[in-house]
């Protein structure tokens, strides 16, 4: 019997010391010590040239010596299938064990093709056995000021969960809180315009007043030169009309 593992070769017919495995697909006749020279026994076709009398559909009848005067032969088996006649659809996903094939929490399914099986990779993962990480949020995450990334499959769009005070598809928006709880979305450009904007209202101000403050000044210095010139008219005066 041929099996498509060199793992799950199986010896045939233990009492005549026959068996036989395929290390990489190549058939090779194992003989025993105990089993005398293969040249001195005596040799029928059990297979009778029909291939598919003892082996069925899916596999090839080999005849071998015969030994204890008993018909050997082989039934070397079909891609897919295993057992002594090649009766047994082999199950790669089984066979290997529901782990040892697909990596990462993949499910293996088998399949009527080689490698006969096939694995579905869960999220994150990709290859024929899960083996390579495709995880977007792990190679290049692009969510910004801290958002948390999330990966939902592949060709989906990632998701961001953005941190309090920031929004978008990638947390790149600043949000701004108003009157209410209203959340006023500024892009970086139109924060760098509302403070020039500010900026330029409070200098407006700031020159505004200035102003009136240096006209009062000016105004309250003028008044108080035009009293103290009064005083002085008014303490010239008497002199004046003494003189006369």
């Amino acid at each position: 019997m041929l099996f498509p593992n060199e793992n799950h070769s199986k010896e045939i017919n233990n009492n005549k010391h026959i068996s036989a495995t395929t290390p990489n697909d190549n058939l090779i006749i194992k003989v025993s010590n105990q089993l005398r020279n293969l040249q001195n026994l005596p040799f029928e076709s059990i297979c009778a040239g029909d291939q598919t009398i003892n082996c069925g559909q899916n596999g090839k009848c080999i005849s071998l010596p015969n030994v204890n005067n008993e018909k050997q032969f082989l039934c070397v088996c079909n891609d897919g299938f295993t057992g002594p006649t090649c009766q047994t659809a082999w199950d790669a996903c089984l066979t290997s064990g529901p782990t040892s094939l697909c990596l990462n929490g993949g499910i293996c399914t088998s399949t009527d093709t080689p490698p006969y099986y096939e694995c579905k990779c869960t999220v994150g993962f990709t290859g024929m056995n899960c083996e390579v990480e495709n995880n977007v949020c792990k190679t290049n995450n692009p969510c910004q000021n801290g958002g948390k990334c999330s990966y939902i499959g592949e060709n989906l769009p990632i998701i961001c969960t953005c941190l309090t005070g920031y929004s978008g598809d990638y947390c790149q928006i600043i949000v701004k809180h108003g009157i209410g709880g209203a959340g006023v979305k500024l892009h970086p450009g139109q924060i760098i315009m509302m403070w020039g904007f500010l900026l330029f209202i409070l200098a407006s101000i700031l020159y505004c007043t200035f102003s009136v403050v240096y006209d009062i000044i000016v105004q309250i210095r003028a008044k108080k030169r035009k009293e103290k010139q009064e005083q002085d008219n008014d303490m010239d005066s008497p002199s004046q009309s003494d003189e006369k």
